[in-house]
């Protein structure tokens, strides 16, 4: 049955609003869908369609159709949710709630701390990071979550078979093995200007809130937001420096009232609901930060050496580190480094 949605998904000459409308005038039956279809002239290549399976099966992929159980709800909900999911990773992934990070490929150093911030900050709640694994802050975003050991999500504007940008490659890989890499796009899609403002609806629609980290004066990130609020998400912005052309469209949203103000993650977790919920993380947080601030005293230490010196694990020292980062006790500078506040 699935090889039928991805014959359906890829049907060209007949707009998803279409495609739509016939299955619901045939019930929702894929099958029947496609006869009526073919009646009325639309092309099939069901042959091309079996060799795009087969592709996506042979990268170790899978294929999410619209009526699987495990679909995301949130993005079935939208207007125009994908008939068709490629992804590679763990699909179980969509079974958490989600929070999305975008914002400019040209980020300042303010952005990407800004981001990793936020991240490490969420990291006890647990949330999954969605971001669309371009350069900047989808990167920053992608990277300082499996730092956290959190579970990552990148919604490609090509297909699973191209690598973009090329830089990204062990990115993806790190991310196919930690969370979940998915695109509506054939595997072997090349990447072209308008697909990725269209990626972009997927990005806000499987996620419970969408945070804008810098955003320039006509930034496709401003598409993001505009989809967001279209889905009546949550949408939270970072505020910029006055003069700072990198957030432009960040401060003007929140000018608006199109985004809230964050400045933490505190921001963030009291405006979605589905975290309240869940509750705060399924890991519990353990009272020996103290500990990790001792080693802090003389000098600044790496996350590695924190582990080799206080004999905890690298998950409870992230989680310590991350308690200390939110009290304003330690902080970090710019050799990735940890040290105490004077």
């Amino acid at each position: 049955m699935i090889r039928k949605w991805i014959s359906l998904h890829r049907a060209s000459g007949c707009s998803l609003r279409a495609k739509k409308a016939a299955l619901l005038e045939n019930n929702g039956d894929v099958s029947a869908t496609l006869t009526f279809l073919r009646k009325r002239g639309l092309s099939i290549d069901e042959a091309s369609d079996n060799l795009a399976f087969e592709k996506v099966k042979k990268l170790g992929g899978w294929v999410m159709a619209f009526p699987d159980e495990d679909y995301p709800s949130l993005l079935r909900e939208i207007s125009d949710p994908p008939l068709c999911i490629f992804g590679i990773g763990n699909r179980a992934v969509f079974s958490r709630p989600a929070i999305a990070f975008v914002g400019t490929r040209r980020a300042t150093q303010y952005g990407f701390n800004a981001c990793a911030k936020l991240v490490r900050e969420l990291a006890p709640a647990n949330p999954v990071i969605v971001s669309g694994m371009a350069s900047g802050i989808d990167t920053r975003a992608h990277v300082s979550a499996l730092e956290m050991n959190l579970k990552t999500i990148a919604v490609l504007g090509t297909g699973l078979n191209v690598i973009y940008p090329r830089e990204n490659r062990e990115l993806f890989l790190r991310i196919a093995k930690h969370g979940a890499v998915i695109s509506e796009c054939d595997p072997d899609t090349k990447p072209e200007p308008f697909r990725f403002p269209v990626r972009n609806r997927i990005i806000s629609g499987i996620s419970e809130g969408v945070v804008i980290v810098e955003a320039r004066e006509k930034s496709g990130t401003l598409i993001t937001l505009r989809l967001a609020l279209e889905q009546n998400r949550e949408v939270f912005a970072v505020p910029g420096r006055l003069f700072d052309r990198a957030s432009t469209s960040t401060n003007r949203a929140i000018q608006k009232g199109e985004a809230k103000l964050v400045s933490s993650a505190d921001d963030i977790l009291n405006e979605l609901i589905a975290f309240d919920i869940l509750g705060k993380s399924d890991t519990v947080v353990p009272e020996s930060a103290p500990g990790l601030l001792g080693l802090l005293e003389e000098s600044a230490r790496s996350i590695d050496e924190l582990e080799a010196l206080s004999g905890l694990s690298r998950n409870q020292v992230l989680m310590e580190i991350t308690m200390l980062e939110m009290d304003g006790r330690i902080e970090k500078n710019g050799a990735n480094q940890f040290r105490k506040r004077v």
